[in-house]
């Protein structure tokens, strides 16, 4: 019995052996290369090669893409691999292969998204593989085409660019473990991803955005290796920024303005936002925070949302709104906002000043209502220090999530994040100087009076502010904290399975690529935390990083940065200041830059405007769509290289292109029953329209003051004359009339139609008047401007003998003046050199017509935000996959601390035909839902305008967006 129980007891173990071995062989990963023209398709069909491109929105967000029914993952391997690029529409999907992995040998479904033939859309494609198409040899195709497929998404700056590159990363291990002679030469991530830019941003261009972007370059980083083993060179021997700075002195003068109240206690080195009063603290607050918020969609549509706000509330334990229910509006008289750099989503320190005329009563209610937040936290309880001669009670959670340094000075209450910062403030006065000490302040003072009515906050950056953010010190930080927030990134993702389940017990980890610096790495549920640098969610802000030794690498990549920046400085190096105002009717910003680096973007603007002014009446104002004007300086260095350049084209012809030209040009776009047409036409429908020469149909036209009457006609003399020399027998020029006023027709002759194809039916018009010259290809456009101006001359509102040119107002009573819309009242020129302003209705007809795509204006539509909808959707296809039981949306902000969201309002949800997440306003790539005709934030406003001013080496830009007669706050 005892022999039977043993032998019994071998068979059993030696069967359950067996089993372990069998799963273990049905456990193990099965891979297909199946040649796409072998592929056994149950639906749908593969794209062709010699594909026809069409403009469509969102066209480069139709990423192909493959999912399985089951478990496993598949990648295609298609030739010319970037193969959603438009330039690559000749590759041949037959000539590709699908590359797929099966947790067993089993036969395989699934389905692939394809860009549809012209490109307007995406198909779905299904499919069937056997059993018995896996293959062993196919694993090492498997993950290069891995690799090649998370390359190309991490090209496309799509959310989700850690997880890419970590996806790149184990495919090119699995090739090393393949092929250990690999090493080196798998499908390492390229350095320097390549980055398709960004459509041309106008609303920075034209509200002075682009101005700050270019002065501050604070998205510039070193090019200085990660090494830190050999940190021995003092950082004091570094060299900050040399360029001088401007004597206000001068600019000055006498004046004495009302200064802020509280910036006697700002250090003079920090940014800081102040607000005249606590009601206009909460004004811009409600306006900033609002999900649908006109100002902030408007200046960057987002489609990621890391609650900046909310999360700085959380961690001070204080609102604006508590502090307004605790002790009213009365008792706060302003408020100020601060902090060293404006690294907010990092991580950065912040401080909220509170005049009042009771501090220690203030202090003592606020600790106690932070106290009573805070103590909803695990471990955290109050504590009390003094620095400088300030107490202070403060309360502070380990991973940072609650921080809040509570302390009242000379007439107000601090509320920092941050020790370090509320030293810095104890400091001022004593041992460093304040805002209100600085000249450049106290001219931006002047400028902007404290206590205008239209100021709901007034931002200001100093001259040692910038300095510091460029010093060696904040600089070498700053390196530091991104190398460190991308290991961060890297060990995220590395361990997304064990932080995504929430039980994962607190443990060191020690990867091989940390720094020294990095202090201990600890993995936990609240994610990978750094002793020294802190976390993904709060790393810990630069002014609390001291930098004493640097390495060489750090010390040749600052002194290359340095060079670079002072490079484009020619002249003096200076602050910037803001005002921005918040009310019912209108949003408005005033910003002044001084001065702009020399290789700015605004620089042909300044090179052909600088000197001379857009005058009160220029231009052919109207109740129009859009209207851009620039003034010209006719003597300028760029006006006359131009005119050069012209007249070298034909010396016989005599070209004065100066002579004639007044003191500003200008376009403008009307509204036409063609946009309707566009409307209602198909893409392809559409394409062909634009193809067969439609643009000519577009409502717009080209208007130039004029100087001089007889030297505009000599110029037109001398532009027919060389026409007909280097063209002749190719164009007719026709002389008409339209109510008594004169106009010219030019269009090709017979001959010429069979040399210019499509565009044989396209005329030129334009008209001669005794103040300007206006062209179109559009001849009821034309008409339509003689129209007014033979109104204005009737009455009397326009003048070209008026005395410099100069214009009347217009009388917008008298009935024959059509041009004099009262509505444009609202709506003057905001600058001096550059003035732009827009209807709500251009937006709609950019969004509706394809004129947006065409022009390259598509980020000013609503298909901006559908493209930025869309590219949320590959890494929440990841999660879904990953983790198909939770909510992909809150997987990703549990994971990186940031709430995708759909930048039209909408939800992400699962679509199970497609197997892929899509936006419940604008669909997905393969199946596009009916956009709105417009986003929720533009429908909020009613027009926007904006000007630019080119000062002395700086730019003042203004800008106001005119909120729609029905909207509510």
């Amino acid at each position: 019995m005892r022999i039977s129980r043993h032998v019994f007891g071998a068979a059993l173990a030696a069967w359950a052996v067996a089993i372990l071995l069998v799963r273990s062989a049905a456990a193990e990963d099965a891979f297909f290369d199946i040649p796409l023209a072998d592929l056994k398709i149950t639906s749908g069909e593969l794209p062709k090669p010699n594909r026809k491109f069409h403009f469509q929105a969102g066209w480069n967000a139709m990423v192909p893409d493959v999912t399985l029914d089951g478990e496993g993952e598949a990648y295609l391997d298609v030739p010319d691999q970037s193969f959603w690029n438009f330039q690559t529409l000749q590759n041949d999907f037959s000539q590709g292969h699908l590359f797929i992995r099966a947790p067993e040998k089993r036969d395989v479904a699934g389905r692939m998204g394809l860009p549809t033939d012209d490109m307007s859309g995406m198909n779905l494609v299904k499919f069937d593989v056997p059993a018995t198409a896996a293959k062993k040899l196919a694993e090492e195709g498997f993950y290069l085409a891995k690799a090649h497929h998370y390359v190309e998404l991490g090209q496309q700056r799509f959310p989700g660019g850690a997880w890419f590159r970590h996806q790149v990363q184990t495919a090119d291990q699995k090739l090393e473990e393949l092929d250990p002679q690999r090493h080196g030469n798998g499908t390492a991530i390229p350095s320097g991803w390549v980055v398709p830019p960004d459509p041309t941003d106008a609303y920075d261009l034209f509200s002075g955005g682009q101005a700050i972007s270019e002065n501050l370059q604070l998205d510039r980083q070193l090019q200085s290796s990660p090494d830190v083993g050999d940190r021995s060179i003092d950082i004091g021997t570094l060299t900050g920024i040399t360029v001088d700075k401007i004597d206000w002195k001068p600019l000055l003068k006498d004046a004495s303005p009302k200064l802020d109240p509280l910036a006697k206690l700002i250090p003079a080195d920090q940014h800081v936002l102040f607000f005249p009063s606590f009601a206009a603290a909460t004004k811009f607050a409600d306006e900033s925070s609002a999900d649908d918020t006109l100002l902030w969609k408007m200046a960057r549509p987002h489609s990621e949302d890391a609650g900046i706000r909310q999360r700085y509330e959380q961690q001070l334990g204080l609102s604006l709104s508590d502090v307004g229910r605790m002790v009213g509006q009365a008792t706060v008289k302003s408020v100020a906002l601060t902090g060293s750099d404006p690294y907010f989503p990092t991580g950065t320190d912040v401080a909220v000043l509170l005049e009042t005329d009771h501090p220690d009563a203030l202090a003592t209610a606020l600790a106690v209502q932070i106290g009573s937040y805070a103590g909803q936290h695990a471990g955290v309880l109050p504590e009390s220090g003094e620095m400088s001669g300030v107490n202070y009670k403060f309360f502070r959670s380990p991973d940072r999530a609650i921080c809040s340094y509570i302390a009242a000075l000379n007439g107000a209450v601090v509320v920092t994040n941050s020790p370090k910062q509320l030293e810095r403030l104890a400091q001022v006065g004593q041992k460093s100087e304040s805002i209100s000490s600085l000249d450049e302040y106290k001219f931006f003072r002047t400028r902007y009076p404290l206590g205008d009515k239209d100021e709901t906050a007034f931002l200001f950056i100093s001259d040692p502010t910038i300095r510091r953010w460029c010093s060696p010190q904040w600089r070498i930080a700053s390196a530091r904290r991104i190398y460190v927030a991308s290991l961060l990134a890297e060990l995220t993702a590395t361990h997304a399975a064990e932080l995504e389940s929430q039980n994962a017990q607190p443990s060191k980890i020690h990867p091989d690529f940390a720094p020294a610096d990095v202090g201990d790495l600890t993995l936990s549920g609240a994610g990978i935390n750094s002793s020294i640098y802190g976390t993904l969610a709060w790393m810990t802000p630069i002014v609390e990083m001291p930098v004493d030794k640097i390495s060489r690498s750090e010390a040749d990549g600052y002194n290359q940065w340095r060079q670079g920046y002072e490079n484009n400085w020619r002249w003096k190096f200076d602050p910037i200041a803001l005002r921005i105002g918040v009310a019912d009717s209108k949003l408005s910003g005033d910003l002044t830059v001084m001065p702009l680096v020399f290789g700015s973007e605004y620089r042909d603007f300044v090179n052909i405007s600088r000197g001379t002014k857009i005058q009160p009446d220029a231009g052919d104002r109207h109740a129009d769509l859009a209207h851009l004007i620039v003034a010209l300086n006719t003597k300028s260095e760029q006006m006359r290289g131009w005119s050069n350049m012209a007249s070298a084209l034909s010396p016989q012809a005599h070209i004065d292109l100066l002579g004639w030209l007044g003191s500003s040009v200008a376009m403008y776009v009307d509204d036409s029953p063609v946009w309707k047409k566009l409307h209602d036409m198909q893409p392809e429908e559409r394409q062909n329209f634009f193809d067969d020469g439609g643009w000519s149909q577009l409502p717009i036209a080209l208007q130039a003051e004029v100087s001089s009457p007889l030297k505009l006609a000599g110029f037109l003399t001398g532009v027919r004359a060389v026409i007909e020399q280097t063209a002749p027998g190719m164009t007719q020029w026709e002389s008409l009339t339209y109510k008594d006023q004169p106009y010219v027709r030019v269009k090709a002759t017979e001959r010429g139609r069979h040399s210019l194809g499509e565009a044989a039916n396209v005329a030129l018009y334009y008209a001669p008047t005794g103040d300007s010259l206006i062209v179109s290809l559009n001849e009821e456009v034309l008409k339509q401007a003689l129209d007014r101006q033979a109104a204005r001359e009737a009455a009397g509102t326009k003048s070209s003998n008026d005395k410099g040119g100069g214009t009347k107002a217009v009388d917008a009573k008298t009935p024959d003046a059509k041009a004099a819309d009262p509505s444009l009242a609202d709506l003057p020129w905001l600058g001096e050199n550059v003035c732009f302003h827009v209807d709500r209705k251009m937006f709609e007809v950019l969004n509706n017509s394809g004129v947006g795509v065409l022009l390259d204006f598509d980020s000013l539509t609503d298909s901006a935000l559908q493209m930025r909808a869309w590219g949320n959707i590959p890494i929440l296809n990841e999660w879904k996959r990953l983790f198909p039981s939770e909510d992909p949306v809150k997987v990703h902000q549990r994971l990186w601390h940031t709430q995708l969201i759909c930048p039209g309002g909408g939800q992400y949800v699962w679509n199970d035909e497609w197997k892929t997440m899509e936006s419940t306003v604008y669909g997905h790539p393969g199946q596009s839902k009916q956009r709105p005709s417009m986003s929720a934030a533009l429908a909020q406003f009613q027009s926007a305008n904006f000007g630019l001013t080119f000062e002395e080496h700086g730019l003042r830009g203004r800008l106001e967006l005119n909120r729609s007669p029905n909207h509510s706050k």
